[in-house]
């Protein structure tokens, strides 16, 4: 066991620690056997029997047998751990993740066994003897096992567009630029746009929510492409194949639905033998708030679809394929409470089926016999009038609102309109229908009464739009008009700020605009970019300038689309010749106005918001744009001109501070930007060498002489 001077070392380093340990901790062991060894460790002897290695009730030492070397060497330092705490039982489930691996023990000195004692231990029947008889690695640990090869799945597709979905868990993640690098004749992948996702079929058409990954165009961002999500690929070519590995799934999960367009995959679909057709898996999917109503699949150049319920194209599933189901909010319904007397309300949900004001009524118990709406009016009207329809006979007099128009006759109830009901006692009525998933709005234009409802407003996620301040403002900025005042609930706004919910009607005010123009002494450029209350014709333009403006000039339409020379292209006239050939002033129509001092105008309307280009003749025109797309040039125009609507145009004109300003067609010059406020002369000759006629004078210096 070492040297006394070796064990004296041992004591003096250890041995006060090693007397407090055992202090603490008694030991009772087991004494058997005849063998005899007795250890000293500050001044305490401890005598064992039997063949148990002392070393091994310390901590941080090993109890496996070990056989002594030929010669003996001195000890090596022991390092003892610190006392652990009792150990404690396993819990009764393993932990969400593994343990870490403990640190090494410190390897215990050999200790001194009887060779008799080695010699059993070494030829012993030890269930963990791993001798070379049993195996071929002389006791080392079993060879690795042999990688098992992932399953993979081939794909041939046809000539146009084919249904794609992932079949397997791919090995290695696939996206839309790497599948249509393996697939030559493909050119084209389509995915349901992942910002359109939720929304209901009424917001988005099915047209419109697919996007495109198409090798050939640098400018498409590629996606991922992904299990349970369905694809369409386009080819050129048939017999295209895609082959690829992966992991099977292990059960069917069933696809993730939301409400509008689902495009999905149905992988691990061959695992549920109950859902072998489409009607079974619509029935799987229906949910207390989700109504499916069809699942489709494109196949043959056409898209198959299966409605629920219908014994029409019950088609088999196939994981390999994709397939579109489309999906509503299930039925639900909306109880309304009508008073004694007028009742206004709106639909806040879809009907079911259609209904109009007799079949309303009836289903009132004969406690309401009148149902009111408001027919489009303009503010400029000192009556709004007002569709009613009463119930015959009417048990009592009817009370309709003072000062009204009315006509009387059965009407459709639609979603956005407000109406007001009649009743002589409370009475309740239940909407059935499907909700509203984003809220509806109602056209909205300047210059009406409107009595209106905001279905779904509760969807709503930009501010305050649940008050009557916040939807005000809203709906102004949304339509760019100028409603003033907003009233329900017996509330009205400006005012006291009121909630606006979907089941409420509300009136709106919104007055006519006036758009002013500054007209300086000279020509001016004159257009009219607003749908207008009423015509305006040249004289009464003239007559409400006061007689500071004097003449205006217009293109003459018997000259339009003819090869004239621009005097007789344009038709000036002065206002005492205006009584016999008077013209109403139209948009897309272009005027030069010569006024002999500055002056205001007053155009009253709503402003134009579409954005369009006149139609083009041939040879002159004299045009104005009401609403230009943004930063429209010169250039930009006359390509437009060229390329839709196929006329020859090489210069377009303006009015520029007291002289006329050309563009030519791909020149550098003059590249103005249009607006809606200016009129352009365009020039489309049919032939490019009319430019060049010396008997056609040019643009410029006709229209500098037509306008001396």
């Amino acid at each position: 066991m070492g040297s006394p001077k070796d064990l004296r070392s041992i004591q003096q380093k250890y041995g006060a620690r090693m007397g407090s340990f055992f202090s603490a901790h008694p030991l009772v062991l087991p004494l058997t056997g005849v063998s005899v060894a007795v250890i000293l460790f500050a001044g305490i002897v401890l005598t064992l029997q039997g063949s148990i290695n002392p070393l091994a009730i310390l901590p941080g030492f090993s109890t496996t047998p070990t056989t002594p070397a030929a010669e003996e060497t001195p000890l090596a330092p022991v390092q003892i751990n610190p006392v652990s705490p009792r150990p404690t039982l396993p819990p009764a489930s393993p932990p969400a993740t593994p343990p870490a691996p403990e640190p090494p023990a410190p390897i215990a000195p050999p200790a001194r066994i009887p060779r008799a004692a080695s010699a059993s231990a070494s030829s012993g029947s030890s269930p963990n003897n791993n001798d070379s008889s049993s195996n071929n690695n002389n006791g080392g640990p079993p060879p690795a096992p042999e990688p098992v090869p992932l399953p993979s799945v081939t794909y041939t597709f046809s000539a146009g567009f084919n249904g794609f979905a992932l079949s397997l868990a791919p090995s290695t993640p696939l996206s839309a630029q790497t599948i249509l690098s393996k697939l030559a004749d493909c050119e084209k992948i389509s995915r349901i746009n992942p910002s359109l996702k939720g929304k209901s079929m009424d917001a988005v058409s099915f047209s419109n929510i697919w996007q495109d990954y198409n090798k050939l165009d640098s400018g498409n961002q590629d996606f991922p492409i992904l299990n349970g999500e369905g694809y369409l690929v386009f080819c050129r070519q048939s017999d295209s194949t895609l082959t690829y590995s992966g992991t099977a799934p292990a059960s069917f999960t069933g696809p993730s639905l939301q409400i509008g367009y689902n495009a999905i995959g149905l992988p691990g679909i061959s695992l549920r033998p109950d859902l072998n057709s489409a009607q079974a898996l619509l029935e799987s999917v229906q949910t207390p708030d989700l109504n499916c109503s069809s699942i489709a699949l494109f196949e043959n150049g056409n898209w198959k679809m299966h409605s629920f319920g219908i014994p029409v194209n019950n088609f088999a599933l196939d994981p390999k394929k994709s397939y579109v189901i489309s999906c509503q909010p299930a039925d639900t319904t909306t109880a309304y409470s009508f008073t004694e007397g007028i009742t206004s309300f709106g639909f806040n949900l879809k009907p079911l089926s259609a209904m109009n004001a007799q079949q309303f009524l009836e289903q009132l118990d004969a406690n309401c016999d009148t149902l009111l709406r408001q027919l489009p009016a303009s503010a400029r009207e000192e009556k709004v009038r007002w569709q009613a329809y009463i119930m015959e006979p009417t048990p009592y007099p009817v009370q309709l609102i003072t000062g009204a128009e009315y006509t009387n006759q059965p009407f459709e109830l639609t979603a956005g309109e407000g109406y007001a009901t009649q009743c002589r006692n409370p009475t309740r009525f239940t909407l059935k229908g499907k909700p509203f998933t984003e809220p509806h709005y109602p056209d909205v234009t300047s210059g009406n009464h409107l009595t209106v409802s905001f279905p779904g407003i509760e969807k709503e996620t930009r501010a305050n739009v649940q008050t009557s301040s916040g939807l005000l403002d809203f709906l102004n900025r949304q339509n760019a008009v100028q409603c003033t005042q907003i009233s329900g609930n017996g509330q009205t706004y400006p005012g006291q700020d009121f909630p606006v919910s979907g089941t409420g009607a509300y009136y709106l005010y919104c007055p006519p605009q006036f758009f002013e123009r500054t007209l300086l002494m000279g020509w001016n450029s004159m257009t009219i970019d607003v749908n207008l209350f009423e015509p305006l014709s040249a004289k009464k333009l003239l007559t409400d300038l006061n007689g500071n403006c004097t003449y205006v000039t217009r293109a003459t339409p018997a000259k339009k689309g003819q090869n004239v020379r621009m005097e007789e292209f344009l038709q000036i006239q002065d206002a005492n010749a205006l009584a016999a050939e008077d013209f109403n002033l139209m948009p897309f129509e272009g005027y030069l106005l010569h006024c002999e001092a500055p002056v205001t105008l007053s155009l009253h309307g709503t402003k134009i918001q579409e954005p369009a280009l006149p139609a083009l003749s041939d040879y002159y025109n004299l045009i104005s744009i009401p609403a230009p797309p943004a930063s429209l040039s010169a250039e930009t125009f006359l390509q437009e001109a060229r390329t839709t609507q196929q006329k020859n145009c090489t210069q377009i004109s303006r009015w520029y501070r007291g002289s006329i300003q050309a563009h030519e067609w791909e020149s550098d010059e003059n590249d103005f930007t249009l607006s809606s406020e200016e009129a352009y002369l365009v020039h489309c000759p049919v032939q490019p060498q009319e430019e060049t006629d010396p008997t056609t004078s040019t643009l410029s210096s006709q229209a500098s002489t037509a306008l001396r």
